[in-house]
């Protein structure tokens, strides 16, 4: 382990906007084309379907490469690995806004996804570059971006194509990106913990194999059947790519993933309790837009996308503006009784839109109450990972954090698509979900919610974050 780089002062709000404006963009990226699925069929001359991957792609390189940057980060430097993360987005949303073809497409949102590792990356810098008494503040803005980039991704993508055409959005991330790269040399020190070592190569490629084959069967199982041959034989592939990784792992001098570390208890349970909330969170994010564009011959609200989209606005504000009240509670009270009170609110928030089917208003301040119980559960994982990881390892096991919530929202998504195809309704010649699915879905995050409290109470209180170099940042 080694201290590298010249440290500078630099003002920690700076340092904290230039990284959490740097996450928005990065969580923009994946939610940036979902309301455009509709809209770039015909366009591009191919089927709902097949458009459909620009979506899903995107969401798969960002779960595979996550892992693989954070670790390069904890070795070869935090600030070089975030600038190219933003390279990637810049590139990408180059060649798609430039792009004619779905296949360009897909390629330019395979590269806007190598972003994926930017959260894990800027919590490592932060833990690096503030000093302790920010710590818990800046970590809990940081990680909400996750949330706050991809709600605000739904309804700005809405606004930019009715008003400049589809590419609009991919123009605005690649002026952001040149912008943010611009300012990361001048705010963000390259001081940082380095593991050194050797990049564990045979470890990348198999734990790659492994999640995109687990991620494929979650998230097109449905659509290709759970039966199907490519569906069984993914599943045994990724079986065999993890095993195969675990004994890798466990004989390399320098793991990808130091897994002591993520099987230690309690890091071990903090992962486990984000699979179960994030099951129960992003629900709210996939379902609420479906659910106020039913037809009102479907007995739905009959809103457009972008109408639906806008009534996010309100979440997302609440998700920004708690999270630092999240993170002022959690370096006070500690994360654990932070991670309870996220998932007591998800699960009261699911049990009023139990009792709101019929109320527009209702359902939106239900997904405010929603938003601050994730921004809660947001603001304190990161602070139970840290306090638990050496300092060196900080990046590479948000790194896995951030993979769990990915697997627990592709699970989601792949719960709520069964739902939606088994309980609808045809209206119009089409297929609508009907109350019913609804309730399916509300039920499975209440659930959800449930078992994370109770595996959260498992989790062992939390030592205090270790201090960061007083001299990195100026208070």
């Amino acid at each position: 382990m080694e201290q590298n780089g010249a440290v500078r002062q630099r003002p920690a709000w700076l340092l904290v906007a230039v990284l959490c404006a740097i996450g928005i963009i990065g969580s923009f990226q994946f939610t940036l084309l979902v309301p455009l699925v509709t809209v770039l069929p015909p366009i591009l001359g191919e089927s709902v379907g097949d458009v459909q991957w620009l979506v899903t792609v995107t969401l798969l390189m960002g779960a595979v490469s996550t892992p693989l940057f954070a670790r390069m980060a904890d070795m070869f430097g935090r600030r070089r690995l975030l600038l190219l993360s933003l390279a990637f987005i810049a590139v990408g949303s180059l060649m798609a806004a430039l792009s004619s073809s779905l296949w360009m497409l897909i390629l330019a949102r395979l590269v806007n996804g190598l972003s994926g590792g930017i959260t894990p990356i800027g919590i490592a810098l932060m833990r690096d570059q503030l000093p302790r008494h920010r710590l818990a503040f800046g970590i809990s803005l940081m990680t909400t971006t996750i949330g706050v980039g991809s709600a605000i991704g739904l309804p700005v993508s809405g606004w930019l194509n009715e008003a400049f055409g589809w590419q609009a959005g991919f123009w605005l991330s690649l002026v952001t990106s040149l912008v943010l790269m611009a300012l990361v040399p001048l705010t963000i020190s390259s001081a940082g913990v380095r593991t050194g070592g050797r990049f564990d190569w045979l470890g990348a490629i198999l734990l790659s194999v492994a999640l995109t084959a687990m991620l494929l069967v979650i998230s097109k199982g449905g659509s290709w059947g759970w039966a199907s041959p490519p569906v069984i034989g993914l599943a045994v592939v990724a079986a065999a790519a993890f095993l195969l990784w675990l004994q890798a792992e466990r004989r390399a001098a320098d793991p990808l993933v130091a897994l002591g570390t993520t099987f230690s208890r309690p890091i071990l349970l903090t992962n486990a309790s984000t699979f179960l909330t994030s099951l129960a969170m992003f629900g709210n994010m996939f379902i609420t837009t479906a659910q106020l564009q039913v037809p009102v011959e479907a007995g739905g609200f009959g809103l457009s996308t972008l109408e639906a989209a806008s009534l996010m606005v309100p979440s997302s504000v609440a998700l920004m503006a708690f999270s630092p009240v999240g993170g002022w509670l959690a370096g006070r009270l500690g994360a654990r009784p932070l991670l309870m009170a996220g998932a007591v609110l998800t699960i009261a928030a699911y049990a009023w839109r139990l009792l709101a089917l019929d109320s527009v208003p209702q359902i939106v301040l239900s997904t405010v109450v929603l938003s601050i119980g994730t921004a809660f559960s947001f603001a304190a994982t990161p602070l139970a990972i840290i306090a638990f990881a050496p300092a060196e390892e900080t990046a590479q096991a948000n790194g896995v954090n951030q993979v769990v919530r990915s697997i627990g929202a592709s699970v989601c998504s792949a719960i709520i698509a069964a739902a939606f195809g088994i309980v609808a309704h045809t209206a119009a010649g089409a297929a609508y979900p009907t109350t019913t699915a609804f309730l399916v879905i509300f039920w499975m995050a209440i659930g959800a919610a449930t078992v994370g409290a109770v595996v959260t109470a498992f989790i062992p209180r939390m030592p205090a974050p270790a201090e960061a170099p007083a001299e990195a940042v100026s208070p």
